[in-house]
């Protein structure tokens, strides 16, 4: 009969398994979410400015809105986001 693998082979074979799931799992969270080959700047998409851009317009409709609900004046100017 052959001898057992020790213990210590058996642990050292889980961790490196572990560590390499580990990995594949971050490649394809990247691949996902698409945060491969960023710029240095990490420089944003037309789209994400324009969604930025689209909920900054609704955050003020919606400001304006409370405002005069309440009988307030709203001064956009004075609590713009960026």
């Amino acid at each position: 009969m052959t001898d057992p693998i020790p213990k210590e082979v058996i642990v050292l074979i889980v961790v490196a398994a572990s560590g390499a799931c580990v990995l594949v799992a971050w490649a394809i969270h990247s691949v996902w979410t698409g945060q491969r080959g960023r710029g240095e700047d990490g420089l944003v998409s037309n789209s994400e400015q324009d969604q930025a851009a689209y909920r900054q317009n609704v955050r003020m409709q919606n400001r304006e809105r409370m405002a005069a609900i309440n009988g307030y004046k709203y001064h956009s100017h004075h609590y713009d986001e960026v």
